[in-house]
């Protein structure tokens, strides 16, 4: 048993999720900004092209943050449970329906998924986006995407180095083998 100072990989990871959730949700307002912003863009068929690929992106990151609410957060909340209670999925007799290591998976894909989604934020919509020929209304819309997307890199950089390693941790804790 551990002693009370030492926190398990299960409050590790209580700890990691509420962190990020704090960030989700301020990715969420971010993501609302945006809408606000793309609502006032002045002359929107001039900048349609950009608008466009702006809510797509907006769009992918409301997804992502869905998706860490829906499929991963209960699992990781769930994860953290077997481990506080010192669980072992060895003695489970194959009747775990956590899937362990597909939810590491699925997890790091969705990962890799975002960083594409920002990178192509931070390419494309830059070329598309000519500081020249905009008005103040798209500068502060496109602004307001880089703000979104710094956000989001710092999130999913988070994940991988913090979320992603407490996960393993305290899989290996339970014996979690599928």
């Amino acid at each position: 048993m551990q002693e009370n100072t030492e926190k398990t990989y299960g409050t590790e990871l209580i700890d990691v999720v509420q962190l990020l959730n704090n960030e989700y949700r301020g990715l969420e307002q971010l993501c609302a900004n945006i809408n606000e912003h793309v609502d006032r863009v002045i002359n929107k068929d001039a900048f349609a092209d950009y608008i466009h690929y702006v809510n797509y992106f907006t769009q992918e990151v409301r997804d992502f943050i869905k998706g860490r609410r829906v499929a991963y957060v209960p699992y990781i909340m769930e994860l953290a449970e077997k481990n506080d209670m010192e669980h072992n999925c060895a003695q489970c007799s194959g009747n775990c329906d956590m899937q362990h290591l597909e939810r590491l998976f699925e997890l790091n894909k969705t990962i890799e998924k975002m960083l594409s989604a920002s990178e192509y934020a931070s390419t494309e919509l830059a070329i598309i986006y000519d500081k020249e020929l905009v008005k103040e209304d798209v500068q502060v819309l496109n602004s307001e995407v880089l703000r979104t997307n710094a956000l989001l890199r710092k999130i999913l950089k988070q994940e991988v180095l913090d979320l992603i390693p407490k996960v393993k941790e305290a899989q290996r804790s339970i014996n979690a083998r599928n």
